[in-house]
């Protein structure tokens, strides 16, 4: 059921009370258009909703909504178990409110999520449900997101992932994947021994590694073997990291893989101080080695190297061969690899299964992230593994790009998401102990754009450039006025003093410099006004010397700014409810005015940046909070921003 309240317009609120699975929850990992909604119309009395911010400098602020609905039959007080909703009204629930004028289209003025449902009884014959309703920015405050290793590597599906974060002194390891057995720590003797934590080998890896002194290693059998049906056309993985300053010349173990009678084994050679990866496979049953590989790569600086060996099917040449830090290592004969995987595998210890080249001593130093893959890494994900341990994987992305992929770890939506392309490109991912929202409010501070929860419940993104490229950004799409022929308003809110100036401004970003811009004649009108702006994830300096021009050029001088505008749409429904009903954060609308008719007409294109609504069966009042239209710019060589109005370049 719809109301039509004053003038026609067509309202609507409705609540998402199951999706088309039937389930009582809208699930992460679905989609916006899976929610069943139940009309509730009828039972409102009021509704008031806030979205946005006040100014271009602020934050954008979790929207907000509160519904006020009759109650007077229980249907909405969650301990009446009569109730057409029992057991429904919980915190979380879809919520959203709509309107519709004329032959306009339904459009959403407010999407979020149930905060409560208050009960307010009013004795002795009324009832009512106050319902507080949030944003998804709240629910992106909640999302806690993985490491970007955490995240990659599960999105790969290992059938074995000791990540060796138990911590020092215990006896049995822990398998992410799956169960293992006699997944232990022991001696170079094989006496039962327990582990000793190191620090994590990677960048944004929280958790910790295990250190390998030279008495201890780990021994396990894997479960990934022809009793578990796995066809023998899979191809399977061993991948891991290490680290180690040992010098002194002989060979060590880092990893053996055992099938019975196949055994692959990895180790260091150290010769004449320098330590690189050898790996080979030999045979148990008759100690012949078949094969062997080698690396380049000095792997005995005490820094993080990245190791993946492929096991292919018995009687198949490698097509992909084992590499180091990304780089192939090169075949010193040839060599097929593993059928059958079932162990056991050993790390750390020393192999004396062969007749020669064999790896004698216990492995010293470090290992990390040990992850068996049922599958051969292609040479894209190699790197994107290898990028992600060192903390650089997708450095130079756009902003865009980012926000997608912080969008997919966090399971939102699939149709949850409105960008438009980013201007700027951002270091490598870091999304250890970050919340969803503080990860995407990086990505806006780096765009210096607009990142916001829209009116249909998607994140809406604006770069920066966009404000000048696309219609509803760069084209005035209202006048409001104080004349006849002007969409009219109510109250004007002006500002015009010291509190925005700003004429000393310092960029820094991470892992980067530190830039300041002034403006002398600014500072010696208003005495020294400064501003920082910090931790950008922006990946190059240039970016940061650019917007410290930008903001001095922007803020040294006070002006005359509307911050708010109050229109009341019931009564003028052919100019104003379309209006009020369609514009959203960021489209660009013209204010003039006309004070006391003395002077000439004063006109300013501003950006909505916040639209609160206040609705009652008698009253529609709006209010508009905005920013400035930004300066014109000019970029050197480029044929859409290459006007040259004011010396102030673009970034």
């Amino acid at each position: 059921m719809t109301a039509v309240i004053g003038d026609g317009v067509v309202f609507t609120v409705e609540i998402g009370f199951s999706t088309t699975s039937g389930s009582n929850q809208v699930p992460l990992g679905g989609a916006l258009t899976d929610i069943v909604w139940t009309d509730v119309t009828s039972y409102v009395r009021d509704v008031s909703t806030t979205r946005g911010r006040n100014s271009e400098l602020d934050e954008f602020s979790t929207g907000s909504a509160q519904v006020t609905l009759s109650s007077r039959d229980r249907r909405f007080d969650s301990e009446y178990a009569a109730g057409p909703y029992f057991g429904r009204l919980t915190p979380g629930r879809p919520i959203r409110i709509r309107a519709q004028y004329g032959a306009g289209a339904t459009t959403n003025l407010f999407f979020g999520f149930v905060d409560s449902w208050e009960q307010q009884y009013v004795y002795p014959a009324d009832s009512v449900a106050v319902v507080s309703a949030s944003d998804a920015f709240k629910i992106f405050n909640l999302l806690n997101l993985p490491s970007y290793w955490d995240y990659q590597i599960g999105q790969d599906a290992p059938f074995n992932w000791f990540k060796l974060s138990e911590g020092a002194g215990v006896s049995l390891a822990l398998d992410t994947q799956k169960a293992v057995t006699g997944l232990s720590w022991v001696t170079t003797g094989g006496v039962s021994s327990v582990s000793e934590s190191a620090p994590s080998l990677l960048v944004n890896v929280p958790d910790t590694a295990a250190k390998f002194d030279g008495t201890r290693g780990l021994v396990f059998y894997p479960r990934l073997t022809k009793a578990d049906t796995i066809p023998a056309t899979y191809r399977r993985t061993l991948e891991l990291w290490i680290s180690t300053e040992t010098t002194a010349d002989g060979t060590y173990g880092i990893a053996k893989v055992d099938t019975g009678e196949i055994v692959i084994g990895v180790g260091m050679v150290v010769s004449g101080g320098v330590g690189t990866i050898k790996i080979w496979r030999g045979t148990i049953s008759s100690p012949n080695l078949v094969g062997i590989f080698t690396s380049t790569v000095v792997v005995n600086d005490g820094e993080p190297h990245h190791i993946t060996v492929p096991l292919y099917g018995a009687f198949e040449a490698p097509a992909v061969l084992p590499k180091v830090d990304d780089v192939n290592t090169s075949s010193v004969s040839g060599a097929t690899w593993v059928d059958d995987y079932s162990g056991p595998d050993t790390f750390g210890l020393p192999m004396n299964q062969l007749s020669s080249d064999n790896f004698a001593s216990p492995f010293v130093g470090i290992i990390d992230e040990i992850v068996l893959h049922k599958k051969t890494l292609t040479a894209a994900e190699n790197t994107a593994h290898y990028q992600t341990g060192l903390g650089i994987f997708a450095a130079g992305e756009t902003t865009s790009a980012r926000i997608t992929k912080l969008l997919t770890m966090a399971r939102w939506m699939s149709d949850g998401s409105s960008l438009t392309t980013g201007n700027s490109t951002v270091q490598g991912i870091n999304s250890t102990n970050k919340t969803l929202l503080a990860a995407l409010k990086e990505c806006e501070a780096a765009e210096q754009g607009r990142l916001f929860i829209d009116r249909d419940g998607k994140a809406r993104f604006i770069s920066r450039q966009s404000i000048n490229t696309v219609s509803t950004y760069n084209t005035s799409q209202r006048i409001y006025g104080d004349s006849g022929s002007e969409l009219p308003y109510t109250d004007l809110q002006f500002e015009y003093n010291d509190r925005l100036i700003t004429n000393r401004v310092t960029v820094s970003r991470v892992n980067g410099g530190s830039f300041s811009s002034d403006d002398v004649v600014s500072q010696g009108q208003y005495f020294i006004r400064a501003s920082n702006v910090s931790n950008l994830i922006t990946n190059n300096d240039r970016f940061s010397q650019d917007l410290s021009v930008a903001q001095v050029s922007t803020y040294k001088d006070p002006s005359l700014r509307i911050n708010s505008m109050t229109v009341n749409a019931r009564g003028l429904p052919a100019s104003l409810y379309p209006a009020v009903i369609g514009d959203e954060i960021g489209t660009r609308v013209t204010v003039k005015r006309r004070p006391q008719n003395v002077g000439t007409v004063i006109s300013k294109e501003l950006l909505l940046e916040g639209i609160s609504h206040n609705i009652t069966p008698d009253s529609w009042e709006t209010v508009y909070s905005f920013s400035p239209v930004p300066v014109d710019y000019f970029v050197l060589d480029s044929a859409t921003f290459g006007v040259l109005d004011v010396n102030l370049l673009g970034y």
